[in-house]
């Protein structure tokens, strides 16, 4: 992707970037138009020199899915489930759906601890995030570039 960036590291080709519109305030402090790749963690490197990232584990995997599952559990079929529950019904696809997710998550969890339990690594919650943002910011700039 084409952005603002400085290297900061000549020997890994590691850069900062800008991350906005001022043209005229990167080019004051530095910065010129490159062509520059992300990493899961959110650091950025001139294209070509982006180091291989580790695989990723069963752990993350896991905690992935789980982020993945609990975002399905929408307010809206929270809500049905507890007017069901009002109701007196013992079974809808509110109900259903949500103990489905449950149980998913139950089985993610219990990899995520079989993981670590034979010695395997977590990301940080902090790495989760600078990945997680750093994927939505490059599916939007892929969609810009597809306008």
């Amino acid at each position: 992707m084409l952005m603002y960036a400085q290297i900061i590291n000549d020997e890994t080709k590691e850069v900062s970037v800008g991350d906005g519109t001022n043209a005229d305030f990167y080019e004051k402090i530095g910065m010129t138009l490159q062509e520059v790749e992300a990493t899961r963690d959110g650091r950025y490197y001139l294209a070509g020199y982006l180091p291989e990232e580790p695989e990723e584990s069963e752990a993350d995997k896991a905690q992935d899915e789980i982020y993945r599952l609990e975002m399905e559990q929408k307010p809206r079929l929270m809500r049905e489930a507890i007017n069901d529950l009002k109701a007196g019904l013992k079974s809808s696809y509110a109900l259903d759906k949500l103990a489905e997710i449950d149980e998913e998550i139950v089985k993610q969890r219990a990899i995520i601890q079989d993981s670590l339990a034979k010695g395997g690594k977590r990301r940080t919650f902090r790495e989760f995030l600078k990945g997680f943002f750093s994927k939505k910011k490059e599916e939007e700039s892929q969609g810009e570039e597809q306008k």
